[in-house]
């Protein structure tokens, strides 16, 4: 995956947006300081950059996104993106949830996570446009995504190897 640095760079013109301007947040990954999302655009160019950098990897690339003024007193997101695809899974108050694709689906899909490869269950995997539309509910709802939000389901715990 690109460091955050490189998207940080894209993502600086974006900041004065005030009219979508939201709580900030930060993506997080291993290679670079977190880089700090203060609106919508911020959200879409971030993970178009991702989405193409993974398209180009033979493992597709996970992110954290949580609140920037105080990460643990609300949920943290991870979302692992493909080129055409990924997961989203949400932890903290409520509960633990995730995005559920084909609950027939069975075996496990890799994502890098950290340099870590995270096998997540071929059921949680969407569209891409699933992600996004989760991740925008993230954006908009200041890092708190409502309980009974239609695309995220009561999940288990992950696996990290």
């Amino acid at each position: 995956m690109a460091s955050l640095g490189e998207v940080r760079q894209l993502v600086e013109l974006g900041l004065g947006k005030a009219a979508d301007a939201i709580t900030a947040l930060e993506a997080v990954d291993h290679r670079d300081q977190p880089l700090v999302i203060r609106t919508r655009q911020d959200v879409e160019e971030l993970l178009d950059h991702v989405s193409t950098a993974s398209a180009t990897q033979a493992v597709p690339s996970m992110i954290e996104i949580r609140r920037a003024d105080d990460p643990w007193a609300h949920q943290v997101l991870h979302a692992g993106i493909g080129a055409d695809h990924g997961f989203v899974r949400v932890s903290g108050d409520p509960e633990y949830r995730t995005t559920v694709g084909d609950p027939t689906a069975t075996g496990e899909v890799v994502f890098d996570y950290m340099d870590n490869a995270t096998e997540v269950p071929a059921r949680e995997i969407v569209p891409l446009s699933t992600v996004r539309n989760i991740l925008t509910a993230f954006i908009t709802h200041d890092g708190d995504i409502p309980a009974g939000f239609p695309e995220l389901h009561t999940g288990s715990t992950p696996t990290t190897t």
